[in-house]
């Protein structure tokens, strides 16, 4: 902040357009205090500023916040899919597709139902392998299955 003029300080003066110097009229230094209206209209300015970024943001949030879940049956009510479904009766078709299989590995004469008797037999004469641990990590398992 600039002090007011001293005692025995002359006003500074300025050139006259046609020469010699003149004598600017007011104040010649910076104010001691800013002039209390233009804070004033400055700190209502600010506030509004503010008033209005909070009002926005609230506004934003408002309508883009969650209302309430929608539930699977209530979901299915509403939205619908473009297509439609690609099979009429998924249980039946896919039990028609295995069906032979099942019906393969029934019978006892089958190749199935032997080659399933064999594996168990082979399992029940060596064990499940418990006595060996597992490996603690993947890249310890491949370096052992590519060492063997």
């Amino acid at each position: 902040m600039t002090r007011g003029l001293q005692p025995r300080t002359t006003q500074q003066r300025a050139a006259r357009e046609g020469g010699g110097w003149k004598i600017p009229r007011g104040p010649k230094v910076e104010m001691a205090q800013p002039p209390l209206r233009r804070v004033g209209q400055s700190l209502a300015a600010l506030l509004a500023t503010l008033l209005a970024i909070l009002a926005g943001v609230g506004l934003f949030v408002r309508a883009t916040e969650h209302r309430r879940p929608i539930g699977a049956h209530e979901a299915a009510a509403r939205f619908t899919t473009a297509g439609p479904p690609l099979l009429r009766d998924p249980r039946a078709e896919r039990l028609a597709v295995e069906a032979p299989a099942v019906a393969s590995l029934k019978r006892e004469d089958s190749a199935g139902q032997a080659a399933i008797a064999q594996a168990m037999r082979e399992v029940v004469a060596e064990g499940w392998g418990d006595a060996a641990p597992p490996p603690p990590r993947a890249d310890t398992a491949l370096t052992r299955a590519r060492a063997q």
